[in-house]
């Protein structure tokens, strides 16, 4: 798959104009600019999850904590924490 690699950050005034770098798009809600920006670590963590679950036991035991912890990652970001 194929996007802007990179960290995507959240920029703005606090009054409603907020922007996704490197992207540069212009967000008015800050809830929504920390979902978008956290996007390419909520695809991260589901190609981690597929690799666990698709993965035969007991290697899949590796991948466990692998994908837990880049869900964990990528939904504070999301959550803005």
């Amino acid at each position: 798959m194929n996007y802007t690699k990179g960290e995507w950050k959240v920029t703005g005034t606090g009054i409603g104009d907020y922007f996704i770098e490197p992207l540069m798009a212009r967000v008015p809600r800050i809830n929504d600019a920390q979902l978008i920006a956290s996007a390419p670590d909520l695809y991260e963590a589901l190609k981690a999850v597929d690799d666990y679950l698709s993965a035969p036991y007991p290697e899949n035991m590796k991948l466990k904590q692998i994908a837990a912890d880049k869900l964990i990652s990528a939904l504070a970001k999301a959550e803005g924490k």
